[in-house]
């Protein structure tokens, strides 16, 4: 229960330093519980004249300098323009709050725009999928040092072709050490961009046509558009049938 916004609008919630933040939809505010809340009357902070480059806010999350979840997370507030707005401190109750920076990262995609992965936080943008320790040192040069570099015209026809389409969404998988992007083709062909966060190596699941994912108790599941939930990365058969691939050896 909220006081404050419209239950019904809102499109979002992230957990920070112990408060809850909300954002609606079509809104350049988000919302702020009081500590260790999860809802009740929550406050109001608005970030519109603080964007250069307009739009709504469309995603939030943490992201850690120091190594770990401790006193110098910042969190990212990210528009539909393509800034990422930063700021530190504990809530924008606190003295301590207080805005890092602003960069220009993208458009970010969909709702579910963000990932975080050990100390990194990964947006998930038309332009790629950046991280955010190099916005910070290259701004929007950081879209050519994304993660997704290497998998460049694949991400940037995707982005092109459905970034309107719902289902776009990254997952870190930490038992396969892989980071997952959901890659909607249409309303109901998915694929998968994969990259293994050790070697930074891509591949592209197919035939798993899964609106949405999470891990839960260290597996991975995924919701099916056929409002079927499935647990990923279990066994050797593909629902009954066999899995198929494609292996490219190195060029000799």
């Amino acid at each position: 229960t909220l006081t404050g916004p419209t239950a019904a609008n809102v499109v979002g919630i992230h957990i920070h330093k112990s408060h809850s933040y909300f954002w609606e939809i079509n809104s350049q505010s988000f919302w702020y519980s009081a500590a260790n809340a999860l809802g009740g009357v929550v406050t109001e902070f608005k970030l519109g004249r603080l964007s250069g480059w307009g739009g709504n806010v469309v995603g939030v999350g943490s992201w850690s300098v120091d190594g770990g979840s401790g006193p110098q997370d910042y969190m990212v507030i990210l528009s539909s323009g393509g800034e990422a707005l930063v700021y530190t401190g504990t809530s924008p109750a606190d003295a301590d709050w207080a805005i890092v920076g602003i960069y220009r990262i993208g458009e970010p995609i969909g709702r579910r725009n963000t990932v975080k992965v050990a100390n990194e936080l990964y947006v998930i943008t038309k332009a790629g999928y950046i991280p955010m320790s190099q916005v910070a040192g290259m701004g929007e040069a950081a879209q050519n040092a994304a993660l997704s570099d290497r998998i460049r015209g694949a991400v940037l026809t995707a982005a092109d072709k459905s970034a309107s389409t719902f289902g776009w969404q990254p997952v870190f998988y930490p038992r396969g050490n892989y980071m997952l992007v959901n890659v909607p083709l249409s309303t109901t062909i998915y694929h998968q961009h994969v990259v293994n966060v050790a070697t930074g190596a891509w591949c592209r699941f197919t035939g798993q046509n899964m609106a949405c994912w999470c891990v839960f108790n260290g597996r991975l599941y995924a919701g099916g558009t056929n409002g079927v939930v499935y647990k990923a990365d279990d066994g050797y058969e593909d629902n009954g049938e066999p899995i198929q691939g494609d292996a490219m050896p190195a060029w000799n």
